[in-house]
């Protein structure tokens, strides 16, 4: 390496040891300017610094929680940061790699039905027990202010431990004991699609999916009138869909 070389090569480790020294020490309420630019996000109560610390956080005003983060290195010279998720009745763990327009995200976790009881009121659906994901790493692509697109390695993997579930169909109002449940789906280009199964057998029940325009499509197959012993007058298999619903969500 000839001299200018090595010169040029010294100054840049030492320009970039610097600004990663300067960084370090920046207190994490530095962050709450950066969550401006989200719409609907707010950071509130920041300790520590943006490498090693912890806040609280608010989305849209419903969903609440806190989140600790810890620098883990780097990782082909992008940081790598693990952290833990924790709220109402959930803990999501895993890390995060930044790249320059992406991260690459590593996420398993656990929730209680009151975790996501909101959502699932949309749709009529109130039940019991414990869901838990499945490790899964995810390709998120974001902007200043949203995220543009979320790709995954594989479809997501979440088991339901099976409870009591009360929900509205055709106006009428059932509640029933299910068994231990499985979902597999999939989340790109901002639409979703789920196939929700028995955990024995993995039959399907149920589908589930979201078109970008916020649209949602709920399919009920024959077997799942089957296994909550709901009375229903046809000849269909049991792999039929016997009841299609369409709603708007957003």
């Amino acid at each position: 390496m000839t001299t200018p070389m090595r010169v040029a090569s010294k100054i840049f480790l030492a320009t970039f040891f610097l600004m990663m020294t300067v960084v370090a020490f920046f207190p994490a309420s530095s962050l709450k300017y950066l969550s401006r630019e989200i719409n609907g996000f707010d950071l509130i109560g920041t300790e520590g610094t943006v490498w090693n610390g912890k806040t609280r956080f608010l989305v849209r005003d419903e969903i609440s929680g806190s989140v600790q983060w810890n620098f883990d290195g780097l990782e082909k010279w992008w940081p790598r940061f693990s952290w833990t998720l924790n709220g109402s009745g959930y803990e999501l763990r895993g890390s995060n790699v930044f790249l320059l327009k992406h991260t690459r995200l590593s996420i398993q976790g656990e929730a209680s039905s009151d975790s996501i009881q909101q959502l699932l009121s949309r749709f009529d659906i109130f039940l019991s027990g414990v869901f838990k994901l499945a490790p899964l790493t995810a390709d998120v692509k974001y902007a200043i202010r949203s995220v543009k697109d979320i790709n995954l390695d594989r479809p997501y993997d979440i088991d339901w431990s099976g409870g009591q579930i009360s929900y509205i169909l055709a106006q009428q109002f059932f509640q029933v004991e299910l068994p231990p449940l499985n979902a597999q789906g999939t989340f790109e280009n901002g639409k979703a699609a789920t196939v929700i199964s028995r955990v024995d057998n993995k039959k399907r029940l149920l589908e589930l999916s979201l078109r970008e325009n916020g649209i949602s499509n709920i399919r009920v197959f024959r077997r799942l009138l089957e296994v909550t012993n709901t009375p229903w007058i046809g000849d269909q298999e049991l792999d039929d869909v016997v009841i299609e619903i369409e709603r708007k969500i957003f």
